[in-house]
């Protein structure tokens, strides 16, 4: 009786050690460390803007919902709900809205032209991406193709001057591209383990900030790594204001037309050739 309790407990043994050691080796591989930044080669410019315009290029379509907030200069502190839908080359539908879910307006822009609706003052104008302007209502200070590079979290660089290097940035744990030309210095700071900007910063020649954007919270989604929140920041010192985007629904590569593009006709109370905003 006594070899029989003893087998027994033997094999229970057995079995818990199997188990453990089972156990053992998945969170070895599922904890496999990632190569120091510090040890990882150092690409060159033309290889760092292909990785990331590679991952940009994956992008097709998406929609998304959230919060964006808008501080600074004259406009105090504005909270906005947003609704993106975005289709790939250029085209992007925005809808704003204010307290208690009202609608604020609808803006479309398709290629070099826009389309907006909106709601008090009710309006309807459209025409050149060039001449828009945001109403003052809102709070947004973008302008131009601004909405293009300030609304869209993913850098997209068409052309790699080049002037263009890159190093490691230790102190940040990423990789820095930077150039400038006679206007303008720029800086790009790139994740080194996913294909993604993570900072973009455009200085004066004296050095004096005009314009920034910083992602965060990036995830993949249908093969695109895309981040679920970004800020950024336009102007310098006082004169300058942030706005904050944070999605709290996001849908990658769902298969978008240019049928969803539209904005509904009872959303047009006149109709206008104009330049928007003040």
């Amino acid at each position: 009786m006594k070899d029989s309790s003893a087998s027994l407990c033997e094999r229970r043994s057995r079995v818990v050690l199997t188990v453990f050691f089972a156990v053992f080796l998945l969170q070895l591989g599922c904890s496999r460390t990632r190569t120091r930044f510090e040890d990882l080669l150092l690409p060159q410019a033309p290889e760092l803007f292909a990785r990331i315009n590679a991952n940009q290029a994956a992008l097709k379509d998406f929609t998304g919902a959230g919060i964006l907030q808008v501080s600074g200069g004259q406009t105090g502190k504005i909270a906005l709900g947003i609704k993106l839908k975005y289709l790939s080359p250029r085209r992007l539908w925005l809808s704003l809205n204010g307290p208690m879910g009202i609608g604020l307006g609808t803006l479309l822009l398709a290629g070099d032209r826009y389309e907006l609706a909106y709601a008090s003052p009710a309006m309807h104008a459209s025409g050149w991406i060039a001449d828009f302007d945001f109403p003052e209502e809102t709070g947004l200070k973008l302008q131009g193709d601004d909405v293009w590079d300030f609304l869209l979290p993913l850098a997209s660089l068409s052309a790699l001057p080049d002037s263009a290097c890159v190093k490691k940035d230790l102190a940040a744990q990423q990789y820095l591209l930077s150039w400038s030309d006679s206007a303008e210095l720029h800086r790009l700071w790139a994740d080194p383990y996913r294909p993604v900007i993570v900072r973009e910063l455009c200085l004066s020649p004296d050095g004096d900030t005009l314009a920034s954007k910083e992602t965060g919270d990036v995830k993949k989604h249908a093969g695109v790594h895309f981040p679920m929140s970004w800020n950024v920041r336009i102007g310098k010192g006082n004169q300058g204001y942030s706005m904050k985007l944070k999605l709290a629904r996001l849908e990658v590569n769902a298969g978008l037309t240019a049928k969803d593009f539209t904005i509904e006709p009872e959303s047009r109370p006149d109709t206008a050739e104009v330049k928007v905003g003040g």
